[in-house]
């Protein structure tokens, strides 16, 4: 017997009418709801990994230019 019979078998004999029912509906609103929250962290995660690489790139690019004018300097010495 699986989780889910024995859950319905326990709603339909001990609850309320209209109990499973009920359940049925908040199980359908919960997993809605999951997905939503799932989406909204996978948003801010992407936002996240893509300001980090901006800045990767940015101090990358930093990094060279002062290297550059760095060894620029030491050629005028």
């Amino acid at each position: 017997m699986s989780k889910g019979v024995r859950v319905e078998s326990i709603c339909r004999l001990y609850g309320k009418p209209g109990t499973w029912d009920s359940f049925l509906a908040f199980e359908a609103k919960m997993r809605v709801q999951r997905k939503k929250e799932a989406e909204l962290i996978n948003v801010k995660l992407l936002l996240q990994l893509n300001i980090y690489l901006d800045l990767i790139a940015t101090l990358s690019v930093g990094g060279f230019v002062v290297l550059y004018l760095f060894t620029e300097i030491l050629k005028e010495l």
